[in-house]
């Protein structure tokens, strides 16, 4: 009986050893394997895996008939072919009936917000924020948890303004073929083709970027897409009554803010705080007053996420309190303000 800690030199002076062996398999052993040492290494792994004959060799060792190749001490497919079989890290197995299987496997499956509460629940495990911070070289040890949450939330918000993420993000955007019949996203494309992203520019890049993946989400959809990444910045207003400079949020507000303005409607920005049912306060975006009648304005753009949901819930609910409490009437729009006719009864 061979053992795992028999020595080679022992199986090749054995000469009843190769016999254990059938001729076919002994065949294609001394085709693809020239080394004497190395052969009696390769039956050696073949006899402690109970693979004898050829035929048992082909169940064990070959897919879609290639027959695996002795490499590197151990059975393994050939160069040209292991990239089929074992599929790239990134982009899983290259196998059709892979694709086909996992297809029928997604089937029915809702990827919505209990998929994502589902992966927000395990990343903020404090396992895995640990997990984490150890990968970046970041000591845990002697740490409480609310200190490796903090550290864990300083480090990934570092690494999301940091330059080097945000080159890889464009980058990716550029290869992407989710835009490919988007006008805005073929322009971007071409307007920085023979740009080198770089440190210096990259901030403008990825603030342009996001704007373009915002834009095309709400085009598909009235309600997708944030409008956080949209620009920012002041407008000088006349018509506002408790501000003569604004600092919208938005392209919603600053496009709402423009056509209030164009039209000399008298209105508020956020105007006041309201207390939500859970004690804390939002401001509602606009107090418009017109022919007589106060309409709180809400403009809302994507809302992510379970918790997401719930909160712009409550402050729904809080607004239309208020507003019924105050006499006034309350607007929720879910694009921008371009018709009064929107807003009034």
């Amino acid at each position: 009986m061979i053992k795992k800690h028999t020595k080679i030199n022992e199986l090749i002076n054995n000469k009843d050893f190769i016999t254990l062996f059938d001729s076919e398999l002994i065949k294609y052993i001394d085709k693809i394997i020239k080394d004497v040492y190395q052969k009696h290494k390769a039956l050696k792994n073949l006899y402690l895996n109970n693979v004898l004959t050829f035929d048992n060799f082909k169940n064990c060792y070959s897919n879609n008939n290639i027959l695996k190749i002795w490499k590197n001490g151990r059975f393994a497919w050939p160069d040209d072919c292991v990239n089929f079989f074992k599929g790239y890290h990134s982009k899983g197995k290259l196998r059709p009936e892979h694709s086909e299987k996992m297809k029928i496997k997604m089937k029915g499956i809702n990827r919505g917000d209990s998929f994502r509460e589902t992966k927000k629940i395990q990343n903020s495990s404090i396992n895995f924020k640990i997990k984490f911070l150890n990968n970046k070289n970041i000591d845990t040890t002697l740490k409480t948890e609310d200190e490796i949450n903090k550290l864990y939330g300083l480090t990934i918000s570092d690494l999301r303004k940091s330059k080097q993420y945000k080159i890889k993000k464009v980058k990716n955007f550029l290869k992407s073929n989710k835009y490919l019949n988007e006008t805005i996203f073929l322009n971007f494309k071409n307007e920085i083709n023979d740009i080198n992203i770089c440190d210096e520019n990259i901030n403008t890049i990825h603030t342009k970027m996001m704007s373009i993946i915002s834009t095309i989400s709400m085009n598909r959809n009235e309600n997708m897409g944030s409008t956080k990444f949209f620009k920012t910045g002041f407008i000088k207003v006349k018509n506002c009554l408790n501000k003569s400079i604004i600092r919208y949020r938005s392209s919603w507000e600053f496009k709402t803010i423009e056509f209030l303005e164009l039209n000399n409607i008298i209105y508020s920005y956020e105007p006041f705080y309201i207390e939500k049912e859970n004690g804390t306060l939002y401001l509602p975006d606009f107090l418009i007053e017109y022919n007589g009648e106060k309409i709180l304005l809400e403009i809302k753009g994507f809302i992510r996420g379970v918790k997401g949901k719930l909160n712009e819930e409550m402050k729904i609910n809080a607004a239309k309190k208020y507003c019924n409490e105050n006499k006034i009437r309350y607007v929720y729009l879910k694009k921008v303000l371009t018709n009064i006719n929107e807003i009034i009864k």
